[in-house]
């Protein structure tokens, strides 16, 4: 078995156990066995033990989600759409991660550290993918005059990511209050015509 093999298993095993068990009731033991591999092998992997393998796990579940969201907007013709349907994509794939509901009723502590080590990379893949949409825009004049697209890129990842985690007033079960939350209120100072 090779290395990225190895710690994808390990990864695997890793997700498994704490979605049943959670975060203190996870041991590198417990881990090992769920992937079929040594005690030995995992430390040889992860030497920093269960909170390196939990940081890596969790990194790779944020991986997974922000790979499948893109691939979700992908065909989207604007930035509105790329919005509406991140916002979308967001809160039904969240809902249905048994992983991060159990974590969230009962060990919320622990995830969120995990998840703000991984906040500033997320931010940058987000802020990324939005300067791209927005460069389109602004080639075809739906940009306002004056706009900043790196700022712009990074105000509304910013919020966006937010939304997602907690969405306040906005119904993200309901589109056509996701549509209007994105085109009435977070895009209107950015996007000019019938896209804002």
């Amino acid at each position: 078995m090779s290395g990225p093999e190895a710690r994808a298993r390990v990864l695997r095993g890793a997700l498994d156990c704490v979605t049943r068990q959670g975060f203190a009731g996870t041991t590198v033991t417990d881990v090992a066995r769920a992937a079929g591999v040594s005690r030995a092998s995992v430390y040889r992997w992860f030497p920093g033990g269960r909170d390196e393998i939990f940081a890596a796990t969790v990194a790779a579940e944020v991986a997974r989600f922000y790979g499948a969201m893109a691939a979700a907007v992908a065909d989207a013709p604007d930035l509105a759409t790329t919005v509406e349907r991140a916002l979308g994509f967001a809160h039904r794939e969240l809902r249905a991660n048994a992983a991060l509901q159990a974590l969230l009723a009962t060990e919320p502590e622990p995830l969120l550290r995990f998840l703000d080590h991984e906040y500033a990379a997320t931010l940058g893949w987000v802020t990324d993918h939005l300067r791209s949409v927005l460069a389109a825009e602004a080639a075809a004049g739906r940009v306002r005059p004056g706009v900043d697209l790196d700022q712009a890129a990074g105000f509304v990842a910013t919020v966006g990511i937010s939304v997602m985690a907690t969405p306040g007033r906005c119904d993200l079960a309901d589109p056509a209050a996701v549509a209007t939350f994105v085109r009435q209120e977070l895009l209107a100072g950015i996007l000019v015509g019938p896209g804002a």
